[in-house]
C-alpha cells in the first residue's frame, strides 16, 4: 500500500494512534505517512532478526532506522524483557522509556472451551510424559532434546515417552535421529494438530521441554503453566525473566545435552505444586496483554521525527 493512500486514509479516518506491526519495506509506507500527518504511531516487534545475523538485510532496519524512531519518543511494544535487554545492549543504552515489554497471552477463552471438550482417552502410554511443541525445525532445536533424551537413565527413560507435536520443517531427520539414537520406540511424532488435541496431551504431560536456540517468547510454557505443567528450557530465551519461576520452571543454564538431560530428569523427580503453576499462569491473559497495549496506545505522542531524515534512514536502509 502506498505512502499517498495511507496518508488519505489517515486524513479521511483521523485515527488518535496507528499500531504498526513489524519494522520492514512492507511497514515504511505506515511510519512515512504517519510522520507525514504529524499522527502518533506505535511500533510493535515480536522477534529480533538482529540477534539472528547482523549481516542480513532484514536486520538493517533495526540497526539504521530503529534507534532513530526511539530516540525521537516513538513507543516500542516487545514481548519479552529479554529483547529489551538485547536492543539496549545493541544500542549501547542504558535505559531506553520508550520501548515497554507486553508479554504474550494465552487465548484462556479458547483453552477453557478447549478443556470442555476434551476427550477421556488419553494419548499418553507411559509413567513419565515429556511433551516438545513447535515446528520441528533447527531453530526450535528438537534434535538436542532427542539427544538429553537419550541420556537419561536407563530406568528412567524406559518409563518415559517423548511426545513432539508440530509440522516436520527437517524432512524426517528427527525421526531418523531418534532411530539412530535407539529410542524410537519412546518417542511420538504427531505432526501439526489442532488445539484441542494439543491441550489434549498437554493436560496429561508431566513437563513441557523448550530447547530453543532463539526464541521471541515461549508460548508452549505457558500453554502448560494453564494446566499446571511446569517446564524444562535454557534460560537463553528472551522470556526467560518473564516465565521464570522457581516453583514452574527447572532451567538448564549450561547448553550442553548433559544439561538439558540433568533438568529434565530433575523435573520428572520434582513434586511440583500443580495449582501454584496454573494461578502463575493468570497474568498472561487476554486483559493483561489488551490492558499494556491499551496504555501504551493512549501515551503516544507525535514522533519529533522529521519526514525528510526518515527519508533518508530509509535510503540508506534499502541501498
Amino acid at each position: 500500500m502506498s505512502t499517498g493512500f495511507n496518508i488519505h486514509l489517515i486524513h479521511k479516518i483521523q485515527p488518535d494512534v496507528i499500531f504498526i506491526h513489524s519494522l520492514s519495506p512492507a511497514t515504511i509506507p505506515y511510519i512515512k505517512a504517519s510522520l507525514h500527518t504529524h499522527t502518533p504511531f506505535v511500533l510493535a516487534l515480536h522477534g529480533l532478526f538482529s540477534q539472528l545475523d547482523k549481516n542480513d538485510f532484514t536486520t538493517q532496519s533495526e540497526r539504521l532506522i530503529l534507534p532513530f524512531l526511539l530516540s525521537a519518543g516513538m513507543p516500542l511494544t516487545l514481548v519479552s524483557s529479554g529483547m529489551r535487554h538485547m536492543l539496549l545492549d545493541w544500542y549501547g543504552w542504558k535505559e531506553c522509556k520508550a520501548i515497554h515489554v507486553v508479554p504474550n497471552a494465552l487465548n484462556t477463552v479458547t483453552a477453557h472451551h478447549t478443556e470442555k471438550h476434551i476427550v477421556s482417552a488419553i494419548p499418553w502410554k507411559k509413567p513419565h510424559r515429556i511433551l516438545s511443541i513447535g515446528n520441528l525445525s533447527i531453530r526450535k532445536n528438537q534434535q538436542q532434546i532427542l539427544r538429553a533424551f537419550a541420556l537419561l537413565p536407563a530406568e528412567i527413560r524406559s518409563q518415559s515417552q517423548l511426545c513432539l507435536i508440530g509440522k516436520d520443517a527437517l524432512n524426517g531427520q528427527l525421526q531418523l535421529e531418534a532411530e539412530k539414537l535407539g529410542i524410537k520406540e519412546s518417542c511420538t511424532f504427531t505432526g501439526v494438530l489442532p488445539h484441542e488435541e494439543v491441550f489434549r496431551w498437554i493436560k496429561e504431560a508431566d513437563i513441557i521441554v523448550l530447547a530453543s536456540t532463539s526464541e521471541g517468547f515461549g508460548l508452549s510454557i505457558i500453554e502448560g503453566y494453564h494446566y499446571g505443567v511446569p517446564a524444562v528450557c535454557f534460560d537463553r530465551i528472551e522470556a526467560f525473566e518473564d516465565l521464570y519461576h522457581k516453583k514452574c520452571m527447572m532451567p538448564a543454564y549450561e547448553y550442553t545435552d548433559e544439561a538439558l538431560a540433568c533438568a529434565i530428569q530433575n523435573a520428572l523427580s520434582t513434586s511440583w505444586d500443580r495449582e501454584f503453576i496454573r494461578l502463575f499462569a493468570e497474568k498472561f491473559n487476554n486483559h493483561t496483554m489488551a490492558s499494556a497495549y491499551l496504555n501504551v496506545l493512549m501515551q503516544a505522542q507525535p514522533t519529533h521525527l522529521s519526514e525528510k531524515k526518515f527519508d533518508q534512514l530509509v535510503d540508506t536502509y534499502l541501498k
